[in-house]
């Protein structure tokens, strides 16, 4: 099945496909009559993120037949460049990127991998503004997908997902000393 989406030089598949007799009687009243394969103008899209749980390696014979494109990290974040964010233990906003950046660079010295780390649209503006959005997507997702056997390596207090969220909803500066925000 991966053959089909081997392409010739000039875009069109290389092999045909062997449609259902309904499927060819329909496309021959349409005036298609010759053998079915994947037009030059065709194209499939997709992005992935390794890291995300449920993905599970490529085949390679798959991933051969792809154009791969790889994105850093940090790529576009001069996009977002002016969204902030605000935590009840800092007296001002602070800007995402330099929030993220700080994470990002802390967990990268506890050897934890790039496509872990928090890149520019991990978050909306919409959710950098809503009440509720940082616990739930951020603290969540750094505790329990990055750091869930070590959540002492960024966060202090207490290790669990419900200490850690009522720290934070307390006020208390709920990350490791080493990391130091610079204030706006």
């Amino acid at each position: 099945a991966f053959q089909l989406l081997d392409r010739d030089d000039e875009g069109n598949g290389r092999y045909t496909v062997t449609l259902a007799s309904e499927a060819r009687a329909y496309l021959a009243s349409l005036g298609h009559s010759s053998p079915v394969r994947i037009p030059s103008n065709m194209y499939i899209w997709a992005t992935m993120n390794s890291a995300d749980q449920g993905v599970l390696p490529l085949d390679s014979a798959f991933k051969r037949r792809w154009t791969m494109e790889y994105v850093g990290l940090n790529d576009g974040e001069e996009a977002v460049r002016d969204w902030e964010i605000k935590f009840p233990f800092l007296t001002n906003p602070i800007k995402w990127n330099t929030f993220r950046r700080t994470v990002n660079s802390h967990l990268e010295q506890q050897g934890v991998a790039e496509d872990r780390l928090l890149g520019p649209f991990f978050m909306t503006p919409r959710e950098l503004a809503r009440k509720g959005d940082f616990e739930s997507k951020i603290l969540q997702y750094l505790r329990d997908d990055v750091l869930r056997h070590a959540p002492n390596r960024l966060f202090s207090g207490s290790p669990s997902i419900g200490g850690l969220m009522d720290a934070y909803r307390r006020g208390d500066n709920i990350f490791v000393p080493e990391i130091k925000f610079d204030e706006n």
